[in-house]
């Protein structure tokens, strides 16, 4: 359970941290201060639900393309997250495309990272 914590709070943090870049780098892309904490839950949490959803529908027939599965959960949270909360504006295609690969980076750092929350640790003692 204390892991299940940990990776939650990392990956809160990986989303805060990935939506902090986009806005640094992407001129379309804008934070708003108040609603910055919802959009980073509200990416937080579509992102823990739609990038196994996503992963368990394509990984039987496509084993080599789990890094463009991880990309397109990524793209389709973030338009959720724009979708729903007003803490985050994106504008054009090609931010939207920029930010989800920025998103994307930042959550494949957090695998690379070492430590209790990694999905490799957790399904090899399986």
């Amino acid at each position: 359970m204390r892991r299940l914590g940990l990776r939650i709070l990392l990956s809160l943090a990986a989303s805060a941290i990935g939506l902090v870049i986009c806005a640094l780098l992407l001129d379309d892309f804008e934070i708003s201060v108040e609603t910055f904490p919802f959009a980073v839950l509200l990416f937080g949490i579509a992102n823990a639900i739609v990038e196994p959803i996503v992963a368990f529908a394509l990984v039987r027939s496509l084993h080599a393309a789990i890094g463009l599965i991880a990309l397109l959960a990524n793209a389709f949270t973030l338009w959720l997250t724009d979708i729903v909360s007003t803490g985050i504006d994106v504008r054009g295609v090609g931010t939207f495309a920029l930010a989800t690969l920025v998103m994307w980076i930042v959550n494949v750092v957090l695998e690379l990272v070492p430590g209790p929350w990694r999905r490799q640790q957790r399904l090899r003692r399986r």
